[in-house]
């Protein structure tokens, strides 16, 4: 008999420790997945965080490119401009120069025949007078004969604008077009 109630009380006891290790792993279980619930919801908290100021460092940047894009646009169209100037002032001093040319090989091919004439008084007077009317009826645009440099240019026209000037008086006293002057004063702003 009392090995009877050896085996039963061994067994009551197996049963217990049993049931007290299977309570003590459920315990412990629940607080480890609770603490790394807690530290998963800590980490996505850091990670939404982290990703928000990302986002709104990366649309500053953004607004910062659209806007110096708009800016170099605006200087590419202000470029344009004024080589589309340049290219039509070219052009009109070339065919004034062309005009002048041959306005002046037509004058002396007259005097030639002029020359020939009996009667030298009446031929140089209407000679110098046909001179006189083509040269005033063709004007010529002589440009200037100082080499300034595009420097120069640029310094006198930032002077000049520090100075308060208007852009167009600017241009008036330079001698250079007024997109010109505003083309410098833009890329020095």
């Amino acid at each position: 008999m009392s090995i009877a109630i050896f085996i039963v009380l061994q067994v009551v006891i197996f049963i217990f420790i049993y049931f007290y290790l299977h309570h003590i792993r459920k315990t412990l279980s629940q607080n480890e997945t609770a603490k790394i619930r807690e530290e998963l919801n800590l980490l996505l908290i850091e990670l939404n965080q982290t990703t928000d100021r990302n986002i709104t460092l990366i649309e500053d940047r953004i607004s910062t490119l659209k806007k110096l894009l708009e800016e170099a646009d605006r200087k590419i169209r202000v470029l344009n401009q004024e080589t589309s100037r340049k290219v039509v002032e070219s052009t009109i001093y070339n065919r004034l120069g062309k005009l002048r040319d041959d306005a002046s090989a037509s004058i002396n091919t007259q005097q030639d025949v002029l020359k020939v004439n009996n009667d030298q008084l009446e031929s140089n007077n209407a000679a110098s007078d046909r001179e006189t009317e083509a040269k005033e009826a063709i004007p010529f645009i002589k440009l200037s004969h100082q080499s300034v440099t595009k420097n120069e240019i640029k310094e006198k026209v930032i002077n000049l604008y520090k100075q308060g000037l208007d852009k167009e008086l600017i241009a008036n006293r330079l001698g250079v077009s007024l997109s010109e002057v505003e083309l410098v004063i833009d890329l020095y702003q």
